[in-house]
């Protein structure tokens, strides 16, 4: 009797104790979802998780459509780009519907096209916008890129100008990546290049092999702004006073200081592949990734180019040139990477360290490459979006460009393909060669052609036949094998319908941060005892079967313990919330919201992937500023206006706890290089607000730079404000004036510009609610050196109107603040944990004693 007691006390002990697990697992994961911590950790297509295959949050880009009037091509990779950017690059996105450019998410200057001069049927005027933007620099919440399974070195790219939030989870993440975009335009085509530098560094354009004069008059101080670009305060030059043309500081210009802006102008006759790239500290900057394809088409009539080819690969819109010979046509990028010089960036947050370390301290005649890039990837990654697709008996141009600092040696196989043209310029025919392996040394470009007609010599057959570079060195990912430059040659029959080839082993098992590691025996999984982890070894315990159980799998398997944590991902079918009806892998599944997801009212693509649990800030398929109701009823309010944007207004709607309007304020803040202090970039006049709870506060946002800059209010109630959120985003040289009202309690919201690094190199504030001030909140960011609150200097503006004296932060106390809102939800349910731990271990020892 006793015993059958004990048994049951001890059973009823294991049942609490079991009880008290599950309610620590269930709550955890609801502070989880409110945290975000449901989200994936990549920004683009490619970054959603380790070990699932084809991870694609929108299948139907991969159909042939057409969009605004414009042909987009199918194309057959797991990771398709947006037909609405490829639309608004043939188009120009001062063409395009309204609905179009807000899912393309370029900004409206981004690709200007007008003045159809010679009557042919084309624009012969196209101005292109481009940004210079850090990725997987030291804020792990700026914009991100993983070229392979958990790596994510940090590079500098010229980035398509984008507009409003551009962070890791956002939709502009998918336009800021490696490689920086390939740029096309039309034989005789006047070009406008405007390079905006929103970096911390400065930088310039050297145009490598297309045909520019030296020098332009029309450029010397923006003289030309109001006739040459979109708008005059969209490409005001700010030359210093000279008129260089080519991009190089020892003799044509000055490089284009952090805030600033420069046009370049050329005419080019000459078609062919040409390169461009930064030409500040070509030694650092051109490895870091601020280089591209730049492609001169031919002239033809009724021939509107696809101007920007983000992240390279196949081109949805091939010249009228192209389309009369080629069935398809592919950019393909090559680039190295030294981790020595990668890692850099991600170290410091001070610009005069990453200066002199960028500038003196790193030797490249050092470097020693540990990455080998496809169009900014490495295989595994390169499978997802970098596959040459191909049908038998046809004829594709492939455009090369290698920017890496050692030579390559390209080798196909089942084919020869035919060397047409170097570095722009056609060979006769006598001098094509066919090969089936070609050198390519740093900075060249080659056009190749591949005919795939099966006679031995062309094409030995359909299948799935590798494309790499045959150095040892460059079929590697820091020394592991497959990885680099490795991508295939994939006939239609062998593909599935997602992009993924139809192997006879299972890819799967390199999706995976451990296998890149170093932790998973390459030949484990056909001999363990052989060939799996030696006893006393390194590896992971238990030998290769441990490993491989978490890299195998399905496609829908993956590693564990990795921040995109695929095993329970939010794209798994049936996780979250989000019914993802537009998608083939399960999409939409956050619990909260998805800021990447695309289908809310999807006119063009049909899409549908609605997320019930929260909202869907802006993909493909919605018009953020028009009609498209968001998952939960909330619906981001996005207006455009003449000088910027603004999200969020909200003069009238009381936030709750609010039962009347407090009172009345009126600010304006100034922001830019002016204001930064010494090893800062950017700044705020003003780095400390005090407002009234309920009060109703206009703010004026002056941008003094010429480069757009944002006044983001973070922390807001999201009952009244999508994502609590509230932003002003003011163009260069312009202001920006928008209303928001405070919450009901006290405390401190956080306030930056979030386009990369900006908030990192001095672009934050700090907003008091009420008594938010006696410290309700995170003060004092710190930087590398450890310092507290380490903004110590005066920016002395103020703020005027209301005159409530916050115009300094000299008591250095203007570090990030926490977010009140958030902060309270999570004392609140962790409180609750703490409640019901403590409750259900007195039961446990109670029937312990009894």
């Amino acid at each position: 009797m006793n015993g059958r007691r004990v048994v049951g006390r001890r059973t009823l002990v294991v049942a609490v104790l079991c009880l008290c697990g599950l309610s620590l697992v269930l709550t955890c994961g609801a502070v989880a979802a409110q945290d975000g911590g449901g989200h994936h950790g990549g920004g683009d297509e490619g970054d959603h998780g380790s070990g699932t295959i084809c991870p694609n949050d929108h299948p139907e880009w991969r159909a042939e459509q057409a969009i605004a009037g414009v042909a987009v091509a199918a194309s057959q990779r797991c990771n398709p780009d947006s037909p609405s950017v490829v639309a608004a690059s043939v188009k120009g996105t001062n063409n395009v519907p309204r609905d179009v450019l807000m899912r393309s998410r370029l900004g409206r200057d981004a690709v200007v096209k007008r003045n159809d001069s010679d009557g042919d049927g084309d624009p012969d005027e196209i101005h292109v916008t481009l940004e210079v933007t850090g990725v997987n620099e030291r804020n792990e919440s700026d914009a991100t890129h993983e070229i392979a399974p958990g790596v994510k070195p940090s590079f500098w790219t010229f980035a398509p100008k984008t507009r409003g939030m551009v962070s890791e989870d956002s939709k502009a993440q998918r336009l800021i990546r490696m490689p920086s975009p390939t740029l096309r335009a039309e034989a005789g085509d006047k070009v406008f290049v405007h390079l905006e530098n929103t970096h911390y560094l400065p930088h310039t354009i050297h145009l490598h092999g297309v045909d520019h004069p030296y020098e332009t008059n029309e450029s010397t101080n923006g003289s030309e702004a109001s006739g040459s670009g979109p708008a005059s305060s969209e490409n005001a030059s700010l030359g210093g006073g000279d008129d260089g043309n080519d991009g190089v500081p020892q003799t044509s210009e000055k490089p284009l200081l952090p805030g600033e802006n420069r046009t370049y102008e050329f005419t080019p006759e000459q078609a062919g592949t040409m390169f461009y790239h930064c030409h500040v500290v070509p030694n650092a900057h051109v490895l870091m990734g601020l280089n591209g394809m730049f492609v001169v088409e031919e002239e033809r009539a009724n021939n509107s180019v696809q101007t920007l080819n983000v992240g390279a690969g196949k081109v949805r819109h091939p010249s009228k040139g192209v389309g009369e010979n080629y069935t398809a046509e592919y950019d393909m990028a090559y680039q190295t990477v030294d981790k020595e010089l990668h890692e850099i960036p991600q170290q410091y947050d001070d610009t005069r360290r990453i200066a002199k370390e960028i500038n003196r301290g790193y030797d490249v005649t050092d470097s020693d490459p540990d990455y080998f890039l496809l169009n900014g990837k490495s295989f595994p990654y390169t499978v997802r979006e970098s596959i040459v697709a191909t049908e038998r008996n046809e004829s594709y141009r492939l455009r090369m460009l290698n920017t890496g600092t050692r030579p390559m040696s390209i080798h196909t196989h089942g084919h020869k393909f035919t060397t047409e043209a170097y570095d722009g310029i056609e060979l006769d025919e006598s001098q094509e060669i066919q090969r089936d392996v070609l050198s390519i040394t740093t900075a060249q470009r080659v056009d190749l052609t591949l005919n795939t007609t099966v006679d031995g010599l062309n094409s030995y057959g359909e299948g799935l036949w590798l494309a790499h570079d045959h150095r040892e060195s460059g079929v590697t990912t820091d020394g592991i094998s497959p990885g680099g430059t490795v991508t295939m040659i994939a006939y239609e029959d062998y593909l599935d319908e997602r992009g993924v080839p139809r192997t006879d082993t299972n890819l799967s098992r390199y999706f995976s941060e451990a296998y890149y590691d170093g932790e998973i025996p390459y030949w484990g999984r056909m001999d363990p005892e052989a060939f799996g982890e030696p006893p006393g070894s390194n590896g992971t315990a238990g030998g290769d079967g441990a490993d491989e159980s978490a890299a195998n799998g399905s496609d829908t398997g993956g590693s564990s313990g990795h921040d995109h944590g695929s095993g329970n991902d939010d794209h798994g079918a049936g996780t979250g919330t989000g019914d993802g009806t537009a998608t083939s892998d399960g999409a939409n599944a956050d619990g909260d919201m998805d800021m990447d997801g695309d289908g809310m009212n999807g006119s063009d693509t049909n899409a549908s992937g609605n997320a019930s649990g929260g909202m869907d800030m802006g993909g493909d398929g919605m018009d953020m500023g028009g009609d498209g109701m968001m998952g939960g009823g909330m619906m981001m309010d996005m207006s455009m206006v003449p000088n910027g944007t603004v999200i969020n207004a909200n003069p009238d709607e009381l936030p709750p706890g609010c039962e009347a309007v407090s009172g009345e304020r009126t600010v304006t803040v100034k922001g830019g290089e002016e204001w930064a202090a010494p090893g800062e970039a950017f700044a705020f006049s003003t780095e400390e607000f005090a407002f009234d709870r309920c009060e109703r506060v206009t703010v004026t946002f002056e941008n003094h730079d010429d480069v757009r800059h944002q006044w983001m209010v973070h922390g807001l109630p999201t009952e009244t404000y999508p994502m609590g959120m509230f932003n002003l985003e003011a163009r260069q040289q312009g202001s920006v004036t928008g209303t928001f009202i405070t919450p009901a309690e006290n405390g401190r919201l956080e306030l930056h510009c979030s386009l990369p690094q900006h908030e990192q190199k001095g672009m934050h504030a700090a907003i008091a609610v009420g008594d938010g001030a006696d410290g309700s909140g995170e003060t004092g960011g710190g930087n590398e050196t450890g310092e507290e609150g380490s903004h110590a200097h005066s920016h002395g503006d103020g703020a005027s109107g209301s005159g409530e004296g916050t115009g300094s932060s000299a008591d250095g106390s203007a570090g990030r603040a926490g977010v009140a809102g958030s902060e309270a939800m999570s004392a609140a349910v962790w409180g609750g944990i703490g409640l019901l731990v403590a409750a259900l271990l007195a039961v446990v020892a109670v029937l312990i004693r009894r």
